[in-house]
């Protein structure tokens, strides 16, 4: 029943986004209906609590990129749910084809990426890069999906790339629990704790593309620390 309750439901908040963005400019609106989804889908999966370390710092950046390992779709609402900043997302652009709720991601301003056209990547990666400059938050998933084991899936450049256009910071997070609760799918398997940890701001100002390597290692090796944190912070 999970998996139908969670689609109606966000049908539901995808049409109340849509009509916030029509009252409501400013787009605290949207994010306050877009955190009450993620918290409601954490615990409608059967988790039963969060346990986070230095929470603190996922919020009051004017512009910054969240970078964390991901072993399941609880992952996303629940970083939606822990971040007082709005986040935007860079996601297939097929999605904002898909009726209410493909509108709901034009209103956010979510950010389409065409993988099958590499002009149309470079393009969107561009923009993204330009709205993170004036301020905005985007969280990626440098796996580019959901790693089916308990070692990370090579990461994928794009997401630094995008960092480094925009020179700002990137804040690695890690996640632990929620492939337990909610392996590959949307078929909640037991109920448990989750955890998040997140690390400390890796800055990217004054690096350009010559450095993309050394990123990623260093954001790698943070992710898997914060990963351990969360893991441990499960055992207590």
């Amino acid at each position: 029943m999970f998996a139908p309750v969670v689609l109606i439901f966000t049908l539901a908040i995808s049409l109340a986004i849509c009509i916030s963005g029509l009252v409501d400019r400013t787009g605290w609106a949207w994010w306050r209906i877009g955190r009450f989804w993620g918290w409601a889908v954490v615990r409608l999966s059967g988790a039963t609590g969060v346990k986070t370390s230095n929470i603190e710092r996922l919020n009051g950046f004017k512009g910054a990129i969240f970078m964390a390992n991901h072993e399941s779709n609880l992952d996303p609402p629940l970083l939606i749910g822990l971040s007082k900043e709005p986040v935007r997302f860079v996601t297939k652009h097929s999605l904002f084809w898909v009726p209410i709720f493909g509108q709901a991601l034009w209103v956010v301003g979510m950010i389409p990426v065409n993988r099958d056209r590499r002009d149309k990547a470079i393009d969107s990666l561009q923009q993204a890069a330009n709205r993170i400059k004036e301020g905005r938050v985007v969280l990626v998933f440098p796996e580019g999906k959901r790693s089916p084991t308990d070692a990370l899936l090579p990461f994928k450049k794009g997401g630094f790339m995008l960092a480094l256009q925009a020179g700002v910071p990137i804040i690695p997070i890690g996640i632990a629990g929620t492939q337990r609760v909610l392996p590959p799918g949307w078929n909640p398997i037991s109920f448990g704790q989750v955890s998040v940890s997140v690390g400390e701001p890796i800055l990217t100002e004054g690096m350009d593309i010559s450095h993309r390597k050394q990123l990623m290692d260093q954001v790698e090796a943070s992710i898997l620390e914060e990963r351990a944190r969360a893991r441990e912070m499960l055992k207590t």
